[in-house]
């Protein structure tokens, strides 16, 4: 069964199922110190495709 992921639209958001090439995006947002200031610390480019692997 195929589960269709809507996307909702807003006049300045786009909120849509994850793509294959956002991986690259989400890795470097996660590296960021800044980003990560709040977190345990920044993530490496393995431990952030494994985090999108469990979403």
């Amino acid at each position: 069964m195929t589960i269709d992921q809507p996307s909702l639209r807003g006049e300045r958001v786009l909120l849509r199922p994850w793509r294959d090439r956002d991986s690259e995006a989400f890795a470097a947002m996660n590296a960021d110190p800044r980003v990560m200031e709040f977190f345990v610390a920044p993530l490496s480019r393995s431990e952030s495709d494994a985090m999108l692997v469990r979403m």
